[in-house]
C-alpha cells in the first residue's frame, strides 16, 4: 500500500484508473496495482482498454459496470517499444498533473459559492456543482433557486470575473486533457495494429459513454 500503485474503484462508467504515488490506503470497495507505471495506467485509461473491460465485467444499473480484479487482469497488454512506452508515460503523467489543478480549482470555486448560502442551505445543487459549464446569467439563477437569494449587486461583478477567469483555466485544462488522451489512444490503437475501419467500429461502440 505505501508504494507507488494504480488504483480504481469497483464500480465505474467512465476510465477510471488513478495513479497514486503518495502511498495512501484504500478501502474495501477499491482495487490496486502496486508498483505499476504511469504508462500502464496511461493504456487502462484508453478507449481499447475500456471497450474490453466493459464487454468483461457484469453491468449494473445505471450503466455501471463491475471493474473488478478478475476482470481487468484480463485484459490484453502489447508489446511496447522505448519510444511508446516514454511517450505514454509522458502523456498519462500530463493528464494527471491536469486533472489534479483542474479538480483543486473547481473545488475553491465551489467552497467559495457556498459563501452566498444561508446557513440552513449550505449544499450545492447540481448546476452549482458544474458552475464552469454556467454563463454569469445562469449562475445567477442557480444561485436564486439552491439559496432563494441573488448576489449582492455590488459582488457582481467581481464574481462575474472570478467565475470566468477559473472557468477559462477549468475549459484549458480539460482541453489539454482531452488533447493528451487523444494521442493515448492513438499509441494505444497502434500498439494493437487497429485498422482504421477498427478503430471506427470501437469508437462507435463506445459512443456516448463518455
Amino acid at each position: 500500500m505505501q508504494g507507488p500503485k494504480i488504483v480504481w474503484g469497483h464500480f465505474a462508467n467512465e476510465r477510471s484508473f488513478s495513479f497514486d504515488p503518495s502511498g495512501s490506503y484504500l478501502n474495501n470497495k477499491c482495487f490496486f496495482l502496486p508498483g505499476s507505471a504511469h504508462e500502464l495506467c496511461a493504456m487502462l485509461n484508453s478507449r481499447v482498454f475500456w471497450s474490453g473491460l466493459s464487454a468483461l465485467a457484469r453491468i449494473k444499473r445505471g450503466n455501471y459496470f463491475e471493474a473488478e480484479a478478475q476482470y481487468v487482469e484480463q485484459l490484453p497488454i502489447p508489446d511496447l517499444g522505448k519510444k511508446a512506452r516514454s511517450r505514454l508515460s509522458t502523456l498519462g503523467q500530463a493528464c494527471t498533473i491536469a486533472a489534479r489543478a483542474r479538480f483543486a480549482i473547481q473545488s475553491a470555486v465551489r467552497r467559495r459559492i457556498l459563501d452566498l448560502a444561508p446557513p440552513e442551505k449550505r449544499k450545492l445543487n447540481g448546476r452549482l456543482e458544474n458552475w464552469h459549464s454556467l454563463d454569469f446569467a445562469a449562475f445567477r439563477k442557480a444561485v436564486k433557486t439552491a439559496f432563494r437569494a441573488d448576489i449582492p449587486l455590488k459582488e457582481r461583478g467581481e464574481w462575474e470575473a472570478y467565475l470566468g477567469e477559473n472557468g477559462r483555466e477549468v475549459a484549458s485544462l480539460t482541453a489539454e486533457i482531452a488533447a493528451a488522451e487523444a494521442e493515448i489512444d492513438r499509441l494505444v490503437y497502434a500498439a494493437f495494429d487497429l485498422m482504421p475501419d477498427e478503430v471506427a467500429l470501437l469508437e462507435a461502440s463506445l459512443e456516448g459513454q463518455y
